[in-house]
Parts: C-alpha cells; sequence; structure tokens
C-alpha cells in the first residue's frame, strides 16, 4: 500500500503502471532509462517517493508516449477516484445488527 498519500503522485504511477502493461513492458526495465537502482525505481512505482517531471519525462520517452498523455491519465484517475469516494451522508449508517452474533441462550420457561 503506497505511503504516500498524494493521490495525484498515486494516480501518475498507476498511469505509467497501466500503460506499461498495455505494452507488456516489465516494470524493473525502467531502472536504465531513468538512470536509478531498481530498488528507487521500485520504491518511487510503491509511492514510497514521487516521481519528479525530469523523470516522468524520461519514463514517457521510454514508453513513446507524451508526458501530456501521462498527465491526462492521471488526471482521469484522479477525478475517479474522488467520484468514488463516499459521501459524508453515505459515511454515517444506523448500526445494524451484527450478522456473526451468537444467539441468546436465555430460554422462557413453559408453564406446566
Amino acid at each position: 500500500m503506497p505511503t504516500n498519500t498524494d493521490t495525484y503522485s498515486s494516480s501518475i504511477v498507476d498511469a505509467v503502471r497501466a500503460e506499461m502493461g498495455s505494452q507488456k513492458k516489465k516494470l524493473y526495465e525502467l531502472a536504465e532509462p531513468l538512470g536509478l537502482s531498481w530498488p528507487t525505481v521500485s520504491g518511487r512505482l510503491n509511492g514510497h517517493k514521487p516521481f519528479n517531471l525530469d523523470e516522468i519525462a524520461k519514463i514517457a520517452d521510454f514508453l513513446g508516449v507524451t508526458v501530456d498523455y501521462l498527465h491526462e491519465a492521471a488526471a482521469l484517475r484522479d477525478r475517479s477516484a474522488r467520484r468514488s469516494e463516499p459521501t459524508e451522508a453515505a459515511r454515517i449508517t444506523p448500526p445494524q445488527q451484527d450478522a456473526w452474533a451468537q444467539p441468546s441462550r436465555s430460554r422462557s420457561r413453559r408453564a406446566s
């Protein structure tokens, strides 16, 4: 799970992962064009540190797409993520009976 809470940075990572998947490129192949070690690239892809603009430009060159394409894909993912967040009214739910609650063991005595 990413530790970076910036949704746009995580959207950029998602856009890069999606484009690499569609081109059937391996994630470790990013290390050479970026001039970084594989653990550093892995940390960026896992959201520990965001990609900077120069790295995004190198990734776009590696993938054969424009930087604008990656930014548009990230913005689209960011908008869809915000749309899927629950509203305040949806977060406040009345308490429900626990589906896994054990039945009461007490029985009323029958009149004889």
